[in-house]
């Protein structure tokens, strides 16, 4: 989780980035990560097959 937040939580409680910033990038990183599972999962699934 900290990955996905850490970094803009940080800048946000410090002043250094506005809400939507935050969301922004949070939501851009997160979104990053559910490609990632999905392409292990699907290489998983043709590996088994």
């Amino acid at each position: 989780g900290r990955t996905i937040f850490g970094d803009a939580a940080r800048a946000w409680m410090k002043g250094e980035m506005s809400d939507a910033a935050a969301i922004a990038q949070m939501a851009e990183r997160f979104t990053r990560l559910c490609a990632v599972w999905d392409g292990a999962r699907e290489a998983a699934r043709r590996n088994a097959a």
